[in-house]
Order: structure tokens, then sequence, then C-alpha cells
């Protein structure tokens, strides 16, 4: 019986583990490090308790032991699935800006707003603002004044039924 606590202990503690692993991929989200902290508070109670069994303080309850076991078992086996999920994830967010910086044409991503969000080196080439500068700015600010109108109708249409595209191709200039 002291065997499966043990075992139970390490699933525990290597569940806690990866879960931390994952809280750092994801971005060390407040989620993950609390499903690391309740992790690693689970393990601790398991550790306590077997220590108690060690020390012959407590008694060894063989049927919640075995639901330990596979509480920790489903819980490392969960945490162990979701990591190529994040992982992917996080490469994603990592390609789109190295695409947009690899394009040779002058680009900026703006949110529903209409705030830059992102913009590649040619748009600072062409600009000539800072990055810094150009994502604390509105598209319409380095848009030349005549385009606006037409510009601020497309972008509206746009994001009203959003599809595949970029906001200039419904728009003639």
């Amino acid at each position: 019986m002291t065997y499966l606590l043990g075992v139970s202990v390490l699933l525990q503690l290597a569940a806690a583990v990866l879960a931390l692993r994952l809280a750092r991929v994801a971005g060390r989200t407040v989620g993950w490090l609390l499903i690391s902290a309740a992790l690693l508070f689970m393990a601790a109670r398991r550790a306590v308790t077997f220590q108690g069994v060690l020390a012959g303080e407590v008694e060894p309850d063989a049927s919640a032991e075995l639901i330990a076991i596979a509480i920790s078992l489903l819980m490392l086996a969960g945490v162990t699935m979701l990591g190529p999920v994040l992982r992917s994830a996080r490469r994603d967010e990592e390609v789109v800006p190295q695409l947009l910086e690899s394009a040779p044409d002058a680009m900026i991503v703006a949110d529903p707003s209409d705030r830059i969000v992102l913009v590649n080196a040619a748009a600072v080439r062409l600009l000539g603002y800072t990055r810094r500068e150009l994502t604390s700015m509105g598209v319409e600010d380095v848009m030349p004044d005549r385009f606006r109108v037409r510009h601020r109708d497309a972008f509206g249409r746009f994001f009203s039924s959003p599809r595949l595209g970029e906001i200039g191709a419904f728009v003639r200039y």
C-alpha cells in the first residue's frame, strides 16, 4: 500500500512539473499557473499522507489510494496531451509576425478599432516612423487625407461581414 501512495505522489509531482512547463509555453497565463499550483498542493497533500503512513501515524486505505492513482494518471495524461497543442499555438503566434516581417512590401495589421498592431520593416522605412510610433497610431493617421473616407467605409463593411482578403481589395482608390 505504501508503494501505491509513493507512486501517487510521484505522478502528481510529474503532472505539476508538466503544468508549470505548459504555463511557461502558454505565456504564464493565470489559468495555467493556478492549475500548476493546485497540482503542487495535491502532490504536497499526498506527500504528507505518505509521510504519515511511513511514520505509522496513518493507516492507508487501499480504495482511496487506487482512486488517488487514477486521478494522478488522468491529470498527468491530460497535461501531457495539452503540451503539443499549446506549443503548436505558440508557434502559430510566432509565424505571423515572421511572415509579415519577411514581406518585401510595406504591410500594416490593424485591430477591429483600426489601431495599428503590427508593421513590418518595409512599412517602417516607407512611412518614416519607428515601430513604436506606428503601433500607437491608427491606420488613418498614416493615410493621405483623400483616402480616409473610403477607407473608413471599407473598414466598416469588412468588419460587419469579414471575409478573406485585405481591406484595400474592397476599396477602389
